[in-house]
């Protein structure tokens, strides 16, 4: 799996454990909507360290905590692409 798709799915994940939609998640962060619905989208680039920070925050969780997921675990290093 992509890092990509593997960084869309876990906030999918939190979103649903967190109880918040895209429009919350947004509002928590202080992200754009826009930008939240294109880290959503299979077409998205790789989000930079300060809007993964953000988005915990906003879930109340660590760097750690985010990339302690199953969709990590199977990725030998994360690559550019």
């Amino acid at each position: 799996m992509e890092q990509n798709r593997a960084i869309a799915n876990r906030i999918k994940a939190l979103c649903e454990e967190k109880g918040l939609n895209y429009n919350s998640l947004a509002e928590k962060s202080g992200l754009p909507l826009r930008k939240v619905y294109r880290l959503m989208s299979s077409g998205a680039s790789n989000p930079g360290v300060f809007t993964i920070i953000r988005l915990c925050n906003a879930f109340e969780i660590t760097l750690n905590e985010f990339f302690d997921a199953e969709e990590f675990k199977n990725m030998d290093e994360f690559r550019l692409q």
